[in-house]
């Protein structure tokens, strides 16, 4: 049984193929495109996927959707059913009306639709799933757990923007449900476009710069709370509606003169964030943290669960989510690879499987990352001739690489296939020595073109995690950069390159079951300069997707300040 899985028409479009108890491939197809952020369907991507695998489309045996038609025009309402413009990128183009029906076969639930539709000589048969259904889906199935809480909080679904699931194998029951147009995902989205920032794209901006605040700022917070969200003791919100344009299309942007009022003039982008900037961010950051460590307490004492699980895009805040596992220390916590919507191709593909057709076979690869495009050494030489590049042949790309970044080389890593999510993780990633002097701003300046106050991730051996980072747990894998932690104090001088403000890192575990060539790498590394952690960023520079390609690599090598390229087993230099 072959499903197809499709995230489109919201943010960052992706497909995924689920086969033979494994996820067989997932991308989004902003890595194909080029275009960042995609949200047309994922063509170019699914075609490459077929023709790679010689598989035709009439043999797949479902098609399922990551949003929910039916949802909307059930319930329609021009003002909160912005996304229905949308519509017209569909791979199937239907009237709106051929979409609203219910269908009524015993299998489904209320809350799903079906359809086959007639796609060249054969039926396809399609499905679509509730777009938080998809979110929790993700990462409950993702997490391994037999049951759990699963908190997904987004800008919006159809409908919802927040709810909560009590997921057990092959059952989802809601629990919780707060809709659109009170959305903490909206509230983030728009206080980032008037901090000058682009909305739905530099959200994670924003959370650096909210660790910039050294103290908070009492009276904006209250002004917050009492005039633009209200919350109380259980994470129920209400957000003043009156300050917001987003649910509303036409609008050029997302606050209006009322949040003007309160807040003063809009503010613009900068290399450096301003005071302002910097006490407005840590505000937000503090009361959406307050919000969901009340929302998530509520049904901890409620369903009195060990396992909890974490999606939607609010969930990329990283800050927040290790704030998050540090107070609820005895609980376990999952959060996905891409908890965005990226993610929902392979949950609304899970729930499909699971939920819907109640396979009891279960996903064997579930926590692999690597998911993406690979290309063998024969297809990189290729295209190295095609362009008439320059190149060496080396044996052992990981030990050369720790070899040059131990000489303070700043090198492109190409290997593998590549992640899925919106993080490099050791197969399309810039690396760099985080004992060399000024390497963060060199990183930022040259090689990324950034803003200066953008922080590094480290990288570390899981085996050391615990040696170098304030952690209550053994045995703690941290392989997705999903969460920071703090450094111990004896090694903030020494990795300040790496460190944030508050003596954290949004940190990644590297193991040999999950990526063995790059933690062969980190172990080279250590072999020449005693320390366990490279910096590991993604493989990309302003505004453009992560690489996915040789030619991709090849590109941002010579248009970076790149020192070296390592791609497959093949060395390029300048």
């Amino acid at each position: 049984m072959k499903i197809l899985g499709f995230n489109y028409d919201l943010f960052i479009s992706s497909m995924c193929c689920l086969g033979n108890n494994n996820i067989l491939f997932a991308s989004p197809e902003e890595r194909f495109s080029r275009e960042k952020n995609s949200r047309k369907f994922p063509h170019l991507a699914l075609d490459y996927y077929l023709k790679k695998n010689k598989i035709k489309i009439e043999q797949i045996d479902y098609f399922v959707s990551s949003l929910n038609p039916g949802v909307y025009f059930n319930k329609f309402n021009p003002i909160i059913s912005n996304q229905r413009r949308h519509f017209s990128e569909h791979l199937i183009s239907l009237p709106d009306n051929v979409l609203t029906y219910k269908n009524d076969r015993q299998f489904l639930t209320s809350n799903l639709t079906s359809q086959n539709f007639k796609f060249g000589k054969f039926d396809l048969k399609t499905f679509f799933v509730n777009h938080h259904e998809a979110h929790a889906a993700n990462a409950f199935y993702s997490s391994g757990f037999s049951n759990a809480l699963t908190f997904v909080v987004d800008l919006q679904g159809e409908i919802a923007s927040t709810s909560v699931y009590f997921c057990k194998k092959n059952s989802f029951k809601k629990i919780h449900q707060i809709d659109y147009p009170n959305s903490l995902g909206m509230l983030y989205a728009t206080i980032t476009e008037f901090l000058g920032y682009k909305a739905n794209s530099d959200e994670w901006k924003v959370m650096a710069i909210s660790n910039l605040a050294k103290a908070n700022n009492d009276s904006l917070y209250k002004k917050f709370r009492s005039e633009i969200i209200d919350y109380d003791a259980k994470g129920n919100y209400q957000l003043n509606l009156q300050l917001f344009n987003s649910y509303y299309p036409i609008k050029p942007n997302l606050y209006n003169d009322e949040i003007i009022k309160i807040l003063g003039k809009p503010l613009k982008s900068s290399n450096v964030p301003n005071k302002r900037q910097i006490e407005i961010a840590g505000v937000l950051q503090r009361i959406v943290e307050e919000i969901i460590e009340k929302l998530i307490q509520k049904f901890i004492n409620k369903y009195n669960s060990k396992n909890i699980c974490l999606s939607g895009g609010v969930f990329m805040n990283c800050l927040m989510n290790g704030k998050l596992e540090r107070k609820f220390n005895n609980k376990n916590f999952f959060i996905p690879s891409a908890p965005d919507d990226s993610g929902n191709a392979i949950g609304a593909a899970l729930f499909l499987k699971n939920n819907i057709l109640r396979s009891k076979s279960k996903i064997q690869n579930i926590k692999n990352p690597y998911l993406g495009i690979n290309f063998s050494n024969q297809e990189i030489e290729k295209e190295l001739k095609r362009f008439k590049i320059r190149y060496s042949k080396i044996n052992n790309p990981s030990r050369i690489a720790a070899e040059l970044l131990y000489k303070n080389f700043i090198i492109g890593w190409f290997q593998g296939n590549a992640e899925f999510g919106q993080r490099a993780l050791g197969n399309r990633s810039i690396l760099a020595n985080p004992l060399q002097k000024d390497i963060k701003i060199k990183l930022n300046k040259v090689i990324k073109y950034r803003e200066n106050f953008r922080p590094f991730a480290p990288a570390i051996l899981s085996e050391k995690f615990i040696d170098y980072f304030e952690i209550k747990k053994r045995n703690i894998d941290i392989q997705y950069m999903e969460k920071i932690y703090f450094i111990k104090k004896k090694y903030l001088k020494r990795i300040d390159s790496i460190t944030h403000v508050d003596g954290s890192a949004r940190v990644q575990t590297v193991n040999k079951k999950i990526n063995k060539k790059f933690q062969n790498l980190i172990k080279e590394f250590e072999k020449l300069s005693d320390l366990p952690i490279i910096i590991n960023t993604s493989f990309n520079i302003k505004n453009e997707p992560i690489v996915n390609s040789p030619r991709d690599a090849i590109k941002t090598f010579y248009n970076s300040g790149l020192d070296k390229l390592i791609i497959g087993n093949f060395l390029l230099s300048k």
